[in-house]
């Protein structure tokens, strides 16, 4: 589900508070728009492990996702990500989904 409105307007706030200009930092010209959704990128940890038979198995193996807001230049196209921790607002747009999923 898009943020709502409100959320989006909360989003700016944050990232203002944070110093994030309103024009993108590349190319100087674009305006930044948030996206709609968040996004999940996926974090990997390298490391070795033994597995059957003494098997000895080395590579990069998920340890979790990092939920971010997606901020975009409608000039260039540059992304940039800022996470929802950082941003102080885990609690406002995910804690609540996250409880309610676990039946809280």
């Amino acid at each position: 589900m898009p943020f709502t409105e409100e959320e989006r307007q909360r989003i700016r706030e944050a990232l203002k508070e944070r110093g994030v200009p309103g024009i993108c930092p590349v190319c100087q010209k674009g305006e930044l728009w948030v996206s709609d959704y968040i996004a999940f990128v996926p974090v990997r940890e390298k490391h070795a492990e033994v597995r059957g038979a003494g098997t000895i198995v080395e590579g990069l193996f998920p340890v979790g996702d990092l939920p971010c807001v997606v901020v975009v230049c409608a000039e260039c196209g540059n992304t940039m990500l800022f996470h929802l921790s950082g941003l102080g607002l885990w609690d406002e747009l995910v804690g609540g989904l996250e409880a309610a999923r676990r039946g809280r």
